[in-house]
């Protein structure tokens, strides 16, 4: 289930070095991590929306603070349907935002196996997410690291 809160995280994560005016937390921007543009909370660009410079009927440049979210629930609901497990919220929100950010699982198939069997002490070992610049040196995303870790694998210790 796609609960508000999740939706409030998510929208920080992706936005919280834009949100500094109340525009800019929904402009236009380059990836850091490379390919099509992201506007809003995350969401990259199709190349169809990439040609057109429309999202859903509406121009890139005349989007709205609400037309983002409506956008960003659509792609948490689309990444959350490709989690076919059954999982209580706090692993089903684990693996709907690593298919949100990476596209699917397949990255990461200890980190899942380890979310599917409830294994804390394994997913506090691979759930950290990396990005390659381009010219090929490997950082990890910190912030989003220690967000998550924060959320989903802190309690218990």
């Amino acid at each position: 289930m796609l609960t508000d809160d999740f939706i409030e995280w998510i929208m920080f994560r992706e936005n919280a070095p834009l949100a500094t005016t109340e525009h800019e937390s929904y402009i236009l921007h380059t990836s850091p991590e490379g390919g099509t543009d992201t506007v809003g909370y995350g969401h990259k660009l199709s190349s169809l929306e990439e040609a057109t410079g429309m999202i859903g009927g509406t121009a890139i440049d005349d989007l709205t603070e609400e037309d983002c979210r409506r956008i960003l629930v659509g792609d948490l609901e689309n990444a959350m349907s490709h989690v076919d497990y059954d999982l209580d919220q706090r692993r089903l929100e684990m693996l709907t935002d690593f298919v949100f950010n990476l596209g699917s699982l397949d990255s990461f198939p200890k980190f899942t196996e380890a979310v599917i069997d409830d294994d804390l002490a394994i997913q506090r070992e691979e759930y950290k997410r990396y990005y390659t610049t381009p010219d090929g040196k490997v950082y990890p995303i910190a912030e989003r690291n220690a967000a998550f870790y924060a959320r989903y694998l802190a309690d218990d210790e």
